[in-house]
C-alpha cells in the first residue's frame, strides 16, 4: 500500500467540486467506482456535501494557498480490501496527517491495474476555519501505511524511495507514457561506464561515444542528448554525478578536447517489450502528426470565426449606439445605452463560451496522446496487436478468484463498450460477462457479479483455455463455479479432483431430484393425499405372497396389450417399467405415462434452460437477467429442503391468479399461480394495472395484464 499526495500545479485549477465528482463519477464503467463515503458533514447527500464544504473553503478569505488536499492510496496489485478496511485505511491516514476533523469525500476505483482509493480532503477546518497544511507529510504517510499494512495484513510495499525527486519523476513519466526517458536509457547503456571513469578525459569519451554531452550550467552540471535535444541535470542519474561529488574525486571541471566518433545515442522511442512494435510506433507517430495537423486547422478557423463575430458584434453596437444618440430624451438615451451594454456583454459571452467548448471537443478528439494511452485507445477499438503490446509491458497476472487452463489462451475480441487498462487487462462491458476482467492469461469474476455472469464467464473461460478449467480462489467462488457448470450444462472439467467430484455429485442430486419430480415422487415417497407411493423395494396390494416388486418383472402386454409400433423401442422396456403406484382404484400410474425423454438429463428452470416464449422479444436484457436470479435463488432454497412451490418463468399466453410483484436489481417481477400450482414468473414490460392478490387475471401475448371478465347471466 502506498499513499501519496497529488499537489495542484496551479491554484486557478484547484476546485474541490470538480475533484469530488472527478472521484465519484463511474464514467459508464462497470468497475470504475466502489466505496463512497464523506465524512464530517451535515449533509446526507454527496451533492449537498460538496456545496457545504465549498462554503466552508468560501469563509476563509485570508489565505492565498490551496484550499483542497488530494491523496491517493494505492494497494498492491491483486489486493481487494474489504469496505470496513478502507474505512479505517482512511480515517488513519486523514488522523495521522491531521485532518481527522475536517471534511472529506472518498471514493475507491477498480477501473485500473491496480485498486486505489482517492481522497479529496478541505483543509480548511468546518468550525475555526483555519487552514491546516501537513508538515514532511510524506514520512508519517510512510510510517502509517507500513502500521496498516500490518494491521489489517496487507502485502508490504515500498513506501519509501531511494531516488532524487527528478529521478522518481522520470520513472513516472516513463511508466505513464511508455516511452524510455533519457535517465531510463543512460542506466540502461552506459551507466556503469561512466561511474568506472577515473578521469574528466574518460568521462567525456564515454558520455561523446554514446551520443552525450557533459556540460556546465549554473552552478551544477547538465547532460544532454545531441541527437534529441534533451538535457537532464547531472544529479539526476545519481548522487554521485553531482558538481561537487565529480570535483571531489576527478578534480576541477574540464570541458571536452577533441572529438570522439559516436556510434549510438538516445531517441525518444518505447520501451522495450517482448513483442516487436516497430510498425505500430510508426502509425503511431504518423496519427499524431495528422492530428496535430488537423487540431492546429481547426482551431486556427474557429479562432477566424470567432474574431469575425465579435467585429460583427461590435459594428452593430456601435449602429445601435449611434441611433440612440439621435434621440432628444436624455432619459431614454441613458436607458438604451444600458441595454446595449448589456446585450454586448451577453453576446461577448456566448461568443466566448462558444469558442471554448468547440475548441475542448476539438483538443480531445485529435489532442496529442502518449504511445500507452494510444495503444490502449486502438486496443479499445479492438486492436488486437495494441492489446498485445499493452500486456507485454505488464508481468503480473490477475489474482483472487480466477478462472485459467493449460491452453492457450486465445485473445476475444474488444468490443467497442469494452475498457482496458495501460496492462493490458479487459473489463467486459458486454450483457452476460459484464464485469469479468481478461488479462491473456486469467479471467477474474467481478465483485457483483450475477450467477448468469458466472455461468457466462465459465463458458469464456472454456473458449479461451479449453475443456479443463484450473480455478484458484476462495471455497465459496470454486463451489459457485461448480455449480454454475452444472446448472448452466457447461461442458468442462476441473484440474481439482475434489471439484470434479463435486460436480459429479451435484449432477446426480439434480438428475434424481428430476426424475422423482417427474414421477410424482418425493423424498418422503408420501404423496401430497398422505398415500405411500411404490418404489422399487416397495409391496402393491395382493402382492404379499409373491415378494418384493424388485424380485419381479411386469409383463406390459398383461398390463395394456401389445403396444403399437410407435411405441417400439422406447423407454417402456427398460427395468423402470417395474415404477407404478395405485393413485385411485379404478387409476393406475404406470411407466407409460412417463415421458419419451425421461432417460434425459433435464435441467430444470436453470439459467441455460430459462426460455421466454413470446415473451422474450420483447424483454430487455436487464428483465431477464433479474427474473433469472430470482428463479435460481428460489431453486437454491427448493433444493436445501425449504417448502417452496416450483418457480418457473411464463413462456406464453395464459390465465392465472396474481400473487403479487417482486422488485430484484431494480427489475420488476409479476408472479402468478398456474392450474399446476407452479409460480410462472414474468418480468414487467409496460405499465401495468394495479391487480389484488388472489385475482384471476389474464396475460396475452404482448406481455400485457388484463383482469378476466365475468359473464353475465
Amino acid at each position: 500500500m502506498i499513499a501519496k499526495h497529488v499537489p495542484i500545479r496551479s491554484l486557478k485549477k484547484s476546485d474541490f467540486a470538480n475533484l469530488a465528482n472527478y472521484i465519484t463519477d463511474q464514467q459508464s464503467k462497470i468497475e470504475r467506482v466502489g466505496y463512497i463515503a464523506f465524512n464530517n458533514c451535515e449533509s446526507v447527500n454527496l451533492d449537498m456535501a460538496i456545496s457545504e464544504i465549498l462554503a466552508v473553503q468560501q469563509m476563509n478569505t485570508r489565505t492565498q494557498n490551496d484550499k483542497t488536499y488530494h491523496l491517493i492510496v494505492s494497494f498492491r496489485h491483486g489486493e481487494n480490501p474489504s469496505n470496513e478496511v478502507l474505512e479505517d485505511i482512511e480515517l488513519n491516514i486523514c488522523k495521522t496527517l491531521g485532518f481527522e476533523e475536517h471534511q472529506r469525500v472518498s471514493a475507491v476505483h477498480y477501473d485500473t491495474d491496480n485498486t486505489h482509493m482517492h481522497i479529496a480532503i478541505n483543509k480548511i477546518h468546518p468550525e475555526k476555519l483555519t487552514i491546516h497544511e501537513p508538515f514532511k507529510a510524506y514520512k508519517k504517510l510512510s510510517d502509517t501505511c507500513r502500521d496498516l499494512e500490518i494491521k489489517h495484513s496487507l502485502e508490504v510495499d515500498n513506501h519509501m524511495t531511494h531516488q532524487l525527486s527528478s529521478s522518481a519523476k522520470a520513472s513516472d513519466m516513463e511508466h505513464h507514457s511508455g516511452i524510455e526517458s533519457l535517465v531510463g536509457w543512460i542506466k540502461r547503456i552506459c551507466f556503469e561506464d561512466m561511474k568506472a571513469a577515473t578521469n574528466w578525459e574518460e568521462l567525456h569519451k564515454v558520455m561523446e561515444f554514446n551520443g552525450l554531452t557533459l556540460q556546465k550550467k549554473g552552478n551544477g552540471l547538465v547532460i544532454g542528448s545531441i541527437d534529441s535535444g534533451v538535457y537532464i541535470k547531472a544529479s539526476t542519474l545519481d548522487r554521485k554525478f553531482t558538481k561537487s561529488t565529480l570535483e571531489s574525486t576527478l578534480g576541477a571541471f574540464e570541458p571536452p578536447e577533441g572529438e570522439v566518433l559516436q556510434t549510438r545515442g538516445y531517441k525518444k522511442e518505447p520501451k522495450k517489450l517482448k513483442v516487436d512494435t516497430t510498425e505500430l510506433y510508426k502509425r503511431f507517430l504518423t496519427e499524431q502528426q495528422n492530428n496535430h495537423l488537423i487540431k492546429n486547422k481547426g482551431i486556427n478557423s474557429l479562432k477566424d470565426n470567432k474574431k469575425f463575430d465579435i467585429e460583427m458584434l461590435k459594428r452593430s453596437n456601435k449602429l445601435k449606439r449611434f441611433i440612440i444618440s439621435k434621440s432628444d430624451n436624455y432619459l431614454m438615451r441613458q436607458v438604451l445605452y444600458k441595454q446595449a451594454s448589456l446585450s454586448m456583454k451577453a453576446n461577448l459571452k456566448k461568443i466566448n463560451d462558444n469558442y471554448k467548448v468547440e475548441t475542448s471537443a476539438i483538443y480531445q478528439k485529435n489532442g496529442k496522446l502518449t504511445w500507452a494511452d494510444w495503444l490502449k485507445k486502438q486496443a479499445e477499438q479492438g486492436d488486437l496487436e495494441a492489446l498485445t503490446a499493452l500486456r507485454s509491458r505488464k508481468d503480473s497476472a490477475l489474482k483472487g478468484n480466477t478462472f485459467t487452463g493449460a491452453g492457450i489462451g486465445k485473445i476475444t475480441p474488444i468490443q467497442a463498450n469494452n475498457v482496458v487498462t495501460k496492462g493490458g487487462r479487459v473489463t467486459y462491458q458486454t450483457s452476460g460477462i459484464a464485469g469479468v476482467k481478461d488479462d491473456g492469461q486469467r479471467l477474474k469474476i467481478a465483485r457483483d457479479i450475477t450467477a448468469q455472469g458466472v455461468i457466462s464467464a465459465l463458458r469464456l473461460a472454456q473458449k479461451q483455455y479449453g475443456n479443463v478449467i484450473t480455478l484458484d480462489g476462495t471455497d465459496e467462488f470454486k463451489a459457485l463455479v461448480v455449480k454454475a457448470a452444472v446448472v448452466g450444462r457447461v461442458a468442462v472439467s476441473f484440474s481439482d479432483p475434489a471439484l470434479e467430484q463435486q460436480k459429479f455429485n451435484l449432477q446426480m442430486e439434480i438428475q434424481n431430484d428430476s426424475i422423482k419430480q417427474r414421477l410424482g415422487l418425493n423424498s418422503s415417497s408420501n404423496g401430497p393425499t398422505g398415500r405411500r407411493f411404490a418404489d422399487s423395494n416397495s409391496y402393491r396390494s395382493g402382492d404379499g405372497a409373491d415378494g418384493p416388486r424388485s424380485q419381479r418383472k411386469s409383463n406390459p402386454r398383461s398390463l395394456r396389450g401389445v403396444p403399437p409400433a410407435s411405441r417400439h423401442n422406447r423407454l417402456r422396456h427398460l427395468s423402470t417399467l417395474d415404477v407404478a403406484s395405485i393413485v385411485k382404484p379404478s387409476a393406475v400410474l404406470l411407466s407409460s405415462h412417463a415421458r419419451d425423454n425421461m432417460d434425459k438429463q433435464e435441467s430444470r428452470g436453470t439459467a441455460d434452460s430459462l426460455r421466454w416464449g413470446v415473451f422474450e422479444p420483447r424483454l430487455m436484457p436487464a428483465q431477464m437477467a433479474a427474473a433469472d436470479k430470482y428463479l435460481l435463488e428460489r431453486m437454491d432454497k427448493k433444493a436445501k429442503g425449504m417448502d417452496i412451490a416450483e418457480h418457473k418463468p411464463m413462456v406464453s399466453a395464459t390465465k392465472a391468479t396474481y400473487i403479487g410483484m417482486r422488485n430484484v436489481d431494480g427489475q420488476s417481477l409479476m408472479l402468478f399461480q398456474t392450474v399446476d400450482s407452479a409460480i410462472a414468473v414474468l418480468p414487467v414490460i409496460g405499465v401495468t394495472k394495479q391487480f389484488k392478490v388472489g385475482e384471476q387475471v389474464s396475460v396475452n401475448d404482448k406481455g400485457e395484464v388484463s383482469r378476466q371478465r365475468k359473464m353475465k347471466r
